[in-house]
């Protein structure tokens, strides 16, 4: 008995509400990966597009509903004081959901003129969303370190991804633009574990 007290692990109560604009993202961006690939027949190109427009609004209302919660009961921390919610945060949760929904208008016409029908630019979009929106409510250094690298990685995916149609051949620059600014990237990462920091605002 005395060895299973021991192993027990403690975790700390998430508030889900707090990171409910993430949480809809990355679902939403798995649910777009799994519907590509599950349904046989071709899915049009505007249905991505439109989807992504969806999950993004759902992610604003998410993120609106936070800030009524905060000008009501103020700001606070949760998750083991990680995450924080606050006016800073709040303003980039609004700002990315309005990027991402502003974004999957513009790229349909894009995505129709390079040939790419599937859903990958909406996931990563989305993916890298979320990351953005961690990031900005992150109260210590760990999460900052996994919230940049959730953001940064499909945008360098993103970065050099110009597959277009099969009989094209695959700019190199976009690659190379790829590939170097990935690098420093690498090492901002690194030196972020070396720390902590957090923001003075009472737990929730």
């Amino acid at each position: 008995m005395k060895l299973l007290a021991v192993l027990t692990i403690v975790t700390p109560h998430v508030n889900y509400v707090a990171i409910l604009p993430e949480l809809i993202l990355i679902g939403g961006a798995l649910l777009l990966l799994v519907s590509g690939q599950l349904v046989f027949a071709k899915i049009p190109t505007a249905f991505y597009s439109i989807g992504s427009g969806a999950i993004a609004a759902a992610a604003l209302v998410a993120s609106l509903v936070i800030w009524h919660d905060v000008q009501a009961r103020g700001p606070f921390t949760t998750i083991a004081d990680s995450v924080a919610v606050d006016g800073f945060a709040i303003v980039f949760l609004v700002l990315v959901s309005c990027i991402l929904i502003l974004a999957s208008a513009i790229a349909n016409d894009f995505l129709v003129r390079e040939g790419i029908d599937g859903p990958e630019y909406h996931v990563l979009a989305l993916l890298a969303g979320s990351g953005a929106m961690l990031m900005a409510a992150a109260n210590d250094l760990i999460l900052i370190f996994v919230a940049l690298e959730i953001m940064s990685i499909p945008l360098y995916i993103l970065a050099g991804w110009t597959r277009g149609a099969a009989s094209r051949a695959k700019p190199p620059s976009s690659t190379s633009s790829s590939a170097l600014s990935r690098r420093p990237s690498s090492c901002t990462g690194s030196l972020l574990c070396t720390g902590r920091q957090g923001r003075p605002i009472s737990p929730r």
